[in-house]
């Protein structure tokens, strides 16, 4: 592992960063980031199984959503054969031969942020790639970001309804514009 991992600690989280105010800073819904996380982590190219996924909310407004990496994760919490473990570096992980697929953990994330894996049945998160998160390198928005703040939870959701509330108008008013524009 490169220097990067080894300076991985249990604040450090992916993170969605859209840049407010610029149409381009935001996610695009290309979903390569679902792409690359599944080929490192399980293989095989299928966006089923990442640990990144991207949901769309509205029409234009496409969100990744991944792992916050929960300094007290409701997750490890509700595991009832405790497969969540720390791995060296700080970073939490499922222990796949631990875990039996009951779904706990996927109904504690506050985030929705555990996933099931279709094939295998059990669950998985982001694992940061090990310390370089492969979804950060390859994002062509650029807004996909390793983030080592600790701000609370609260804090946080204030800023994204902000940061959704902009993308809602800045869709609408665009929206508005080109339906003006063909008539």
């Amino acid at each position: 592992m490169g220097k990067e991992a080894n300076e991985i600690n249990t604040s450090t989280r992916v993170e969605y960063v859209p840049r407010v105010g610029e149409l381009e800073g935001w996610c695009s819904g290309c979903r390569i980031c679902e792409t690359i996380c599944s080929m490192y982590n399980e293989g095989i190219s299928n966006p089923k199984i990442s640990r990144i996924k991207i949901i769309s909310w509205e029409p234009s407004i496409d969100v990744p959503i991944v792992c916050k990496q929960c300094v007290e994760p409701l997750c490890a919490k509700s595991c009832p054969v405790e497969a969540f473990k720390k791995n060296d570096n700080g970073i939490l992980e499922v222990d796949q031969e631990l875990c039996i697929g009951c779904g706990a953990c996927v109904e504690s994330c506050p985030f929705g942020a555990i996933t099931v894996n279709p094939i295998t049945g059990k669950m998985s998160k982001c694992n940061l790639c090990g310390g370089q998160p492969l979804c950060i390198e390859y994002c062509p928005a650029d807004v996909i970001k390793l983030m080592t703040s600790k701000l609370r939870e609260t804090e946080k959701a204030e800023e994204w309804a902000k940061v959704l509330q902009k993308q809602k108008e800045i869709a609408g008013k665009k929206a508005k514009e080109q339906c003006a524009g063909g008539e």
